[in-house]
Parts: C-alpha cells; structure tokens; sequence
C-alpha cells in the first residue's frame, strides 16, 4: 500500500513527463523505495493513479530485475556474474559470501538482515569482481574484503543504526 507522500511524489513524477506512463518505471521505484519491494496491493493502487490495468504494470515490473516484488533483506547484496565478474574470481567469492550467510541465491537470512541476488550486470567491469549492498558498489572483491563488509554490517544491523 502507498503512501500519501509517495502517491504525491508519483504524481510530480507523472506531470514531468509529456505522456504520464512515462512516469510508470519511476512510480514503481518510488513505491519500492519503503519497503524494498512492490507488494501487490502498491501495484493496483499504481495502476488505479496510471488508469492502466493491474496486469500491464506487472508487465512492466517483472521486465525489469531493479524491481522487486518480494521482500529482501535489510541489507540487499546484489552480486555480479557477468564475463568479467567470473574472469576475476567470482565464483570462488559468491561461493565464500553464501557460505558466510548461509543461505544460497534469491534467499533471505532467517533475521532478515541479508538477502543475496545474482545480477547479470552492475556496470563496472574495470573494477571487477564487484557487487552492491543497497545502494553502495563494492569493487575488487576477494574473500578478506567480503569477509569485512558482512561483518561490518553485522556490527552495525540496520541502515538506521
């Protein structure tokens, strides 16, 4: 369910456009930015503001990987497999991470601190292997750096504390 502020900021967002469906990928990720993810009642409600159906902002939802529609964990991890990733040494790191959160791809740790998703493409293949925890990329990974960013982010819990 939306927000007030986030239906106002869907609503800025929609007259920025000349064609306000423009505007849709934008809504989801404002939706999507409260709770990690579009739960099913944001997205009728983002359908109702767009006078498209239900099934048509789910098309668009499910197109594109940024958009999620299950909740991940407080700290996301979104690690790179792409060519250059795997050149570098990623699968023998993303193996290390799974390991030091034991669970596998697509899952969550059972405090919800952690959840890990494979991603084709994080962009920065000069600085490969790489992956990102929310919003921040880390680059040059090896099984030292990751074994200090989970344990950094254990100590600290949330993104609020």
């Amino acid at each position: 369910m939306l927000t007030e502020e986030q239906r106002k900021e869907i609503r800025e967002e929609m007259g920025r456009f000349p064609d306000a469906q423009s505007a849709l990928l934008g809504a989801l990720r404002i939706a999507q930015s409260e709770k990690g993810y579009v739960d099913n009642d944001s997205l009728v409600e983002i359908a109702d503001l767009f006078s498209l159906s239900p099934a048509e902002v789910y098309g668009v939802a499910s197109f594109y990987q940024m958009i999620r529609q299950e909740p991940v964990g407080t700290w996301h991890i979104q690690f790179c497999t792409n060519v250059s990733c795997s050149l570098a040494g990623a699968p023998r790191i993303l193996e290390h991470l799974k390991s030091l959160l034991a669970i596998s791809e697509g899952e969550v740790t059972p405090d919800g601190l952690f959840s890990l998703e494979c991603v084709q493409c994080l962009g920065a293949c000069g600085s490969a292997p790489v992956m990102m925890v929310n919003d921040e990329l880390h680059e040059r990974l090896d099984e030292e750096k990751i074994s200090g960013i989970i344990g950094y982010l254990k100590k600290r819990g949330t993104p609020h504390e």
